[in-house]
């Protein structure tokens, strides 16, 4: 800003000091003329410019081709000053118009800056809230549905936000492991024909009750980690104690492994 305005003084500056150049040549040019006039040279006078005798008629310096009018002579000179002015200005806007530039890129950096931040701020609240609504899952409250019902509006709402797609994959790999888990412990429901996770199945045969616990034993529950789905088929085809049921939700716990979506989410809710 200050070059722009030491530009601006100097052109006006150099404007004005054209002006009175001419104005002083040209008083002094008429003092001469004068003067010739009394000494009765009435055929010659001095050209104003290179002060050589010229005829008294002449309009045109033979010497130095200048003008001897006023006008004439006044807008020759100025123009080039103006010229010179015009010159400045142009250069100054120039500088101006670079630092306003350079201040639009530096706010938008600033502000694409800020937005991360905030992005960044909004990943980890999001990872630990829907860490911590998984992990209450196992503890009971809230159930299952509102806890999914919540999962699917944060992550909504990071990607309204500008989320990366592989950023909200990172977030969700708790949620995902826990998922896995909860999918594990329908199919060992299943197996032993539970209706309620919380209590043995009194009624189920001493095989499955066995085949049951060994397959809850599969689980690494301080790491949210259990078997991929072909691993828990294998098991359980192994023991001998494969169903219907638990044929489904091995088939939907792959399905989500694949897509990360919950295909039969009605079944799942009741796990």
């Amino acid at each position: 800003m200050k070059a722009v305005l030491i530009l601006i003084t100097v052109a006006i500056a150099i404007l004005l000091i054209a002006v009175v150049i001419t104005y002083v040549r040209f008083q002094k040019g008429d003092s001469d003329l004068m003067n010739s006039k009394n000494k009765k040279i009435d055929t010659q006078k001095k050209c104003k410019s290179c002060r050589q005798l010229i005829h008294a008629s002449a309009t045109v310096c033979q010497h130095c081709n200048q003008r001897q009018y006023l006008f004439g002579r006044f807008f020759g000179e100025v123009a080039i000053a103006v010229s010179i002015v015009m010159v400045l200005l142009a250069t100054a806007q120039f500088l101006g118009a670079l630092k306003k530039n350079a201040d639009a890129s530096k706010a938008l950096k600033t502000a694409n800056s800020t937005v991360d931040q905030l992005q960044n701020i909004a990943c980890i609240n999001a990872e630990l809230a829907l860490t911590d609504s998984m992990a209450a899952t196992f503890m009971g409250g809230v159930d299952l549905k509102a806890r999914l019902d919540l999962n699917d509006k944060l992550i909504d709402g990071l990607i309204e936000i500008g989320v990366s797609e592989e950023k909200v994959k990172d977030i969700k790999k708790m949620w995902s492991k826990g998922i896995g888990m909860i999918y594990h412990r329908g199919i060992r429901n299943a197996l032993e024909g539970r209706t309620d996770s919380n209590m043995l199945n009194m009624e189920a045969s001493p095989e499955l009750r066995k085949a049951s616990k060994e397959f809850q034993e599969t689980m690494n529950f301080k790491q949210w980690e259990v078997l991929r789905p072909d691993e828990m088929k294998s098991f359980i085809e192994e023991k001998g104690v494969m169903n219907d049921t638990v044929r489904e939700l091995i088939s939907d716990y792959r399905y989500f492994l694949e897509t990360g979506n919950i295909r039969r989410r009605s079944v799942f809710e009741q796990l």
